[in-house]
């Protein structure tokens, strides 16, 4: 950090948001080593592709719905700041059941979708109030360059820790096993969220709202989505929907369809991180030269191209090359599409407004889910036929965010005539 990005913010602000860069690096070390591998865990307990499809469809669903209840439990415990670290805390709880199953080698798959739906509820439950706390936090600074400098420094760590996994696991397979590795892995995930939790607990909450009834909180919720912020919500759900058809089965296809191993994979998947940790620094003088409603709309059309090369090519190196252009992708929809929703909301219905949008991707995410497993268990696709199928999805926000495009309020600033 430095003073060149928090130049208007107080001591005890710039202090939180120097917190909030930790608590995004230990946030990327537990998705690297925890959520990256929740797939590929399940691939090696011996899930079939129907038992893949649920631990990723169920909890979605709960994950959605707990996002639609975020306002009212806010008000509940009184403040933003202690539901988020509430919700932390019991997302790093749940590695302790997965070690547990990790370790043992449990083949029933209840007891690894009750964990992986507690991690996703707790975590997903806590995104809008955490967004709404952070647009406060970041009311009086360059946003664009803080969220560009946090997503790199997120997006490095995610990186090494998820080569490291892999590495991790390829050694494991030929030594102790790979139950035993994905203990460990787990536990690594266990420990960075608990650190996390407590950078949290440590982080100021800025202009905290005063205590409020839940009529007025329903009346936020009714209202958050009125005007231009539904179709940014829509577009973005229906993102993730075309996103998902694809997701849950790109770990099955690498690991068996292609047999890459774990170092295989990992080295796959570390490709598309590279790229996001290229890109992220740079990222905000970008989107102040194009806007950041052109670099949503220029990702998503780059994250349809992508699921489309994965249904055409089969060749390493062609594979390589969408990865690359994967990386590029979601790193421009990662930054401009969280700023374009704290943009459509009013202060006093952040929480609401992201809770609601939130819910929607969520829900969108389920279907997308249930279309890709439905494609693949019961109409007899294969993986690449699905990742098409994905690719034509993932174009469908285009019709709803090219709109955005002649929004005067996401202009890029004129840019001087030179003689």
């Amino acid at each position: 950090m430095g003073t060149s990005v928090v130049r208007a913010a107080s001591r005890s602000v710039e202090r939180a948001l120097q917190l909030s860069i930790l608590d995004g690096v230990l946030a990327s070390v537990m998705i690297a080593v925890s959520e990256s591998y929740f797939g590929a865990c399940a691939v090696a307990l011996g899930h079939t592709d129907t038992a893949l499809a649920v631990l990723v469809t169920a909890p979605l669903l709960l994950g959605a719905l707990a996002q639609a209840c975020t306002g009212p439990l806010v008000l509940l415990l009184g403040s933003r700041k202690r539901f988020v670290v509430l919700g932390v805390a019991l997302q790093a709880l749940s590695h302790v059941g997965l070690i547990a199953v990790a370790w043992t080698g449990v083949h029933a798959v209840w007891p690894l979708l009750a964990l992986i739906t507690l991690y996703f509820v707790a975590g997903m439950a806590t995104q809008p109030a955490w967004g709404a706390w952070m647009g406060a936090l970041t009311e009086d600074i360059d946003r664009e360059r803080y969220f560009g400098l946090r997503s790199a420094f997120g997006s490095v760590a995610l990186l090494l820790a998820f080569m490291w996994a892999g590495h991790h696991l390829q050694g494991a397979q030929q030594g102790s096993g790979v139950s035993h590795g994905y203990a460990l892995l787990f536990a690594v995930g266990l420990a960075a969220r608990a650190l996390s939790t407590g950078a949290l607990a440590l982080q100021l909450d800025p202009s905290v709202p005063p205590r409020d009834s839940l009529a007025r909180v329903l009346a936020r919720t009714r209202t958050s989505l009125r005007g231009p912020g539904l179709r940014l919500a829509l577009g973005l759900g229906l993102l993730m929907f075309g996103a998902q058809i694809a997701i849950p089965f790109y770990a099955p296809y690498m690991l068996k369809t292609m047999a890459l191993g774990y170092w295989g994979f990992a080295l796959m998947c570390a490709v598309q991180l590279a790229m996001k940790s290229v890109m992220f620094p740079f990222m905000h003088r970008i989107a102040a030269r194009l806007g950041l409603s052109r670099v949503l709309t220029i990702s998503v059309v780059l994250v349809a191209a992508v699921a489309w090369c994965w249904g055409s090519f089969t060749s390493i190196p062609g594979l390589v090359a969408s990865q690359v252009v994967s990386g590029l992708a979601w790193a421009g929809y990662e930054f401009a599409s969280f700023q374009l929703l704290l943009r459509s909301a009013r202060p006093s219905h952040r929480v609401e407004f992201l809770a609601v949008a939130a819910s929607l991707a969520g829900l969108f995410q389920l279907a997308g889910a249930l279309c890709g497993s439905y494609l693949l268990t019961h109409l007899g696709f294969g993986y690449r036929q699905v990742f098409l199928m994905s690719a034509l999805g993932r174009s469908l926000p285009l019709l709803l965010l090219v709109p955005m495009l002649y929004d005067k309020r996401d202009a890029p600033p004129a840019l001087p005539v030179v003689e």
